[in-house]
């Protein structure tokens, strides 16, 4: 891996957690769920038309 020199501080974090628990548990498996879900994807289905009837708000604050 390389690094930019103004890179993400979030996945820098990201990236030092995953190589901490990598040096303690060197068989562990990084399970990166993002990578999985997707705009057609059945959660995400779930979440954009259950939250209007919850009344849960995106993360910017605007209603949905």
């Amino acid at each position: 891996p390389y690094f930019l020199k103004n890179g993400s501080e979030w996945l820098k974090s990201k990236f030092d957690g995953e190589n901490a628990v990598l040096q303690e548990f060197p068989e562990a498996i990084i399970f990166r769920p993002s990578y999985i879900v997707g705009a057609e994807d059945r959660f995400c289905r779930y979440i954009d038309n259950t939250a209007p009837k919850e009344g849960w708000r995106g993360a910017d604050g605007i209603d949905r």
